[in-house]
């Protein structure tokens, strides 16, 4: 999963990305829907305030909870579920989905908490 982290790292900002320093600038300024896609486990060790945890095995049956007028940002550890949950969220017409780069472990060594 290395390759896939450093691979996510290396993309532009902007294409269908978010850095962690840009999405803590807006969470306070413009906030996207947050969405963690890690497993129970993984979520309990941790995640990013505000966000909704539905595991990225459950993704397609809980559409109805996701919102359609607000940009979402989807995040895992590292990137290679959220990644997925993006491509297919984008291809059944959501517009506006980033992943966050280098997911959870990104958001931390940036210098960000996570809620217990």
């Amino acid at each position: 999963f290395a390759v896939v982290e450093e691979f996510m790292m290396s993309i532009p900002a902007g294409y269908w990305t978010v850095r962690a320093a840009d999405l803590s600038v807006e969470l306070v300024e413009n906030p996207p829907f947050l969405v963690d896609v890690r497993t129970d486990g993984e979520y309990g060790n941790g995640y990013i305030a505000g966000a909704l945890h539905i595991p990225m095995t459950d993704i397609m049956t809980r559409l109805a909870e996701l919102p359609t007028d607000v940009p979402l940002v989807i995040y895992d550890n590292p990137t290679h579920r959220s990644t997925m949950a993006m491509v297919a969220l984008r291809l059944l017409g959501y517009e506006d989905v980033r992943v966050l780069a280098g997911g959870t472990g990104a958001w931390e060594k940036a210098g960000f908490t996570l809620e217990k």
